[in-house]
């Protein structure tokens, strides 16, 4: 073999092995990103119930709070309302902060994304590269 195919040849297997290594590597990130995507749906539901059985239990203890505040006077709804309001405010906030961080996980995705597509384009550059040369 003249030293032009043998540097072809190398030059092929030197391709080859990018491209499965980049295969590798694009896989490997699919996966993370799908174990993210599972963590996160498994965190939101989690979320979810903890959230509903915040409410349940606070609707519960707000229910025999307020039964006894009517006993008792007029006067105490005003601090029912102001329990409620605050229950809600509680829910509100830890609702705003769990959208806070699905939008850092969006980002974070979108950015894992952004950066596969910065290595393949890098890998097709060097590759092309490699091939005029």
């Amino acid at each position: 073999m003249d030293l032009r195919s043998e540097a072809e040849a190398i030059l092929e297997v030197f391709s080859d092995k990018v491209n499965l290594r980049s295969d590798e590597l694009l896989q490997s990130l699919a996966s993370k990103i799908v174990e993210l995507e599972e963590l996160l749906e498994i965190k939101n539901d989690k979320i979810d119930r903890g959230l509903n059985s915040i409410a349940v239990n606070y609707k519960e203890g707000l229910e025999a709070h307020s039964n006894s505040l009517m006993r008792e006077s007029v006067g105490r709804v005003e601090q029912l309302r102001s329990e409620i309001t605050s229950l809600f405010e509680t829910i509100r906030n830890k609702e705003e902060d769990w959208d806070l961080r699905s939008e850092k996980l969006q980002t974070i995705f979108l950015t894992v994304s952004d950066k596969l597509e910065r290595l393949d384009l890098r890998i097709e550059e060097k590759q092309k590269l490699r091939i005029i040369n």
